[in-house]
């Protein structure tokens, strides 16, 4: 009962220690902190197998017995030795603890704050963040940061699932199937949008002026078909050849519109891009 004892306590130990400092001693959820684009569980699992393995060790030097056989003995025997089967249990944990983080990046969207806020190039990094939401399935089909310079409208820097945007386009009825646009036509249609939101923003700022509650800064279209989000990054300067920097993004699934997903991972590009830009811009 001692040595078993004197095993659960060490299991307990290394089980609260993971409780304190990865998930909650930052007051965030679990999920935050092993999000995919972080390191804290592939470096914690490595450090639960060094430790494994060296009580092992300790206990091949104490009982002068090899690994294979203390081993051999945890498995065939009733008794085995405290070390080791602290050491099995610490070597198993460091596998759930892979397994979990292989789980989060393969289903999870990474945290914004995962993004270089420092980048040494800025449409690079904005090309990462919105390359990624992109890239997940039931979101946003595309999505551009743009720059309005001297009247014309730039893009900086864009992303585009040209798989998903065909199947988008299939979806939508048309009276002359040959003459349906290709998924480059419609990214040029929704650029061509946003300027065209962008010529009429003045009269959206008129619109809600009524509430009382500030200047638009953005706005979103819920579509038979998809959706269209446009929002302002920074303000038009004083400058007249600076218009201000958006971002756009648009989907053509209604159903990833109507379960949030979307818009979700929208907010989380946004996220990102305001996260990229915190540390090069002066606020």
């Amino acid at each position: 009962m001692n040595e078993f004892f004197e095993a659960f306590a060490w299991v307990a130990l290394v089980s609260y220690t993971f409780n304190v400092l990865v998930s909650f001693a930052s007051g965030r959820p679990l999920v935050e902190w092993i999000n995919p684009g972080r390191r804290y569980l592939p470096w914690f699992a490595l450090t639960l197998l060094t430790a494994g393995y060296g009580l092992l060790t300790r206990a091949a030097w104490k009982y002068h017995e090899g690994h294979a056989d203390l081993l051999r003995k945890l498995a065939t025997q009733e008794r085995a030795a405290p070390e080791v089967v602290v050491g099995v249990g610490l070597a198993i944990f460091a596998a759930a603890v892979l397994l979990l983080y292989a789980w989060c990046w393969w289903f999870l969207p990474r945290d914004p704050l995962t993004f270089s806020n420092n980048p040494r190039d800025l449409a690079r990094e904005y090309g990462r963040a919105l390359r990624h939401y992109v890239r997940w399935k039931g979101g946003l089909d595309f999505a551009a940061v743009l720059e309005r310079r001297g009247g014309e409208l730039v893009t900086v820097a864009r992303a585009a699932d040209v798989t998903d945007i065909a199947r988008g386009l299939a979806r939508v009825p048309r009276g002359d199937p040959a003459g349906a646009p290709t998924a480059d036509d419609q990214v040029r249609t929704w650029v061509a949008l946003a300027a065209d939101l962008l010529a009429k923003w003045d009269g959206f700022d008129a619109a809600a002026a009524p509430a009382g509650q500030g200047a638009c800064v953005a706005v979103s279209f819920d579509l038979t078909y998809g959706a269209v989000f446009l929002r302002m990054l920074e303000e038009p300067a004083a400058d007249p050849e600076y218009g201000g920097l958006y971002l756009l993004a648009a989907c053509l699934n209604q159903h990833e519109v109507n379960t949030l997903t979307a818009g979700s991972h929208y907010t989380l590009l946004y996220r990102a891009i305001r996260h990229i830009r915190d540390g090069v811009v002066a606020r």
